[in-house]
């Protein structure tokens, strides 16, 4: 009876000591694949290379124009950033500031295909209804300007290049749209969504 009785236990005691060793184990193993993970969050965010970058458009400073971008790392899939544009068209002027943020879907900001959701302001010089002639010659009139000021939404589609060894050579480009929020009647029969373009060359820091 005795035997019996000392085998029950044994075999009591190795049950325990075999659901402490999974509860154990498995303890283990969710706290060592967490600390991976997050230690691989911070080596793919810190070890991907440059975190900010800041491009310009050479080509436009020739005609003297101006767009600029500036954009910084979040996290391995996002940036956010901002973007300066002045161009003229024909007399009318269009100024833009837009705050963009960047979704890169390999998961490498910074580099890659990138949807761009931005959101700003833009002050336009148009052409108004009424004319300005001049008094001594009836027939040399010249439609007046206006200056509206209107918010704006935009999306974009971009790739980025960060070259060389250390990639501190940024190339970007991409195309999309953007939508004028103020009224037709504000904005004088002048197009409410407008295409942009992008092709930045800058440094990656």
């Amino acid at each position: 009876m005795s035997f019996v009785f000392s085998n029950r236990m044994t075999m009591s005691l190795r049950r325990t000591f075999f659901r402490n060793a999974v509860v154990v184990c498995s303890l283990s193993f969710g706290a060592a694949t967490s600390a991976f993970a997050q230690t691989n969050y911070r080596l793919a965010t810190v070890n991907d290379g440059p975190s900010h970058a800041l491009t310009l458009n050479p080509f436009f400073l020739l005609a003297g124009w101006v767009s600029a971008e500036y954009e910084q790392r979040i996290n391995p899939s996002v940036t956010l950033g901002g973007a300066f544009n002045h161009q003229s068209f024909d007399d009318d002027r269009y100024s833009d500031f837009d705050f963009k943020a960047r979704l890169y879907a390999t998961e490498h900001a910074m580099r890659g295909f990138s949807i761009v959701m931005s959101a700003g302001v833009s002050s336009i010089r148009i052409s108004n209804n009424d004319y300005f002639c001049d008094f001594l010659n009836s027939s040399n009139c010249s439609p007046t300007k206006k200056t509206v000021t209107s918010p704006s939404l935009g999306v974009e589609l971009n790739y980025q290049w960060l070259l060389g060894t250390a990639r501190h050579t940024a190339v970007a480009i991409g195309f999309g749209g953007k939508r004028y929020l103020a009224s037709e009647e504000t904005l004088n029969g002048s197009n409410k969504v407008i295409p942009t373009f992008r092709l930045g060359i800058g440094y990656a820091f």
